[in-house]
């Protein structure tokens, strides 16, 4: 009896290991959108510690500039929010504020 319990055990665990579901592997392809939103998001959260807000994840940040289409334009867009934030100001408020317009 005890041994028809280790066989069955065996039996029973090898199908359990072939059968075990192997997690897809994730696209790890980086565009230049993807590069210039994680900017973004570094300098959003950065400002972001030590205060009340939480952390802006990359997809929020995404869909929020999902309204301009061109790379060409997030650049010029980053530098406008990086030259506010050198003239004593905060990039968020220059982010959110151009955005709400």
């Amino acid at each position: 009896m005890e041994e028809i319990n280790l066989e069955f055990n065996n039996v029973f665990n090898n199908i359990i290991k072939n059968k075990v579901v192997k997690p897809k592997e994730v696209n790890k392809r980086i565009t230049e959108r993807h590069s210039i939103i994680s900017e973004f998001v570094k300098e959003i959260n950065s400002e972001r510690k030590g205060t009340k807000y939480k952390p802006l994840s990359g997809r929020y940040v995404a869909i929020i500039l999902s309204p301009i289409k061109t790379n060409f334009d997030l650049r010029v867009f980053l530098s406008e929010c990086r030259d506010y934030k050198n003239r004593n100001n905060s990039f968020s408020k220059r982010f959110f504020g151009k955005l709400k317009k």
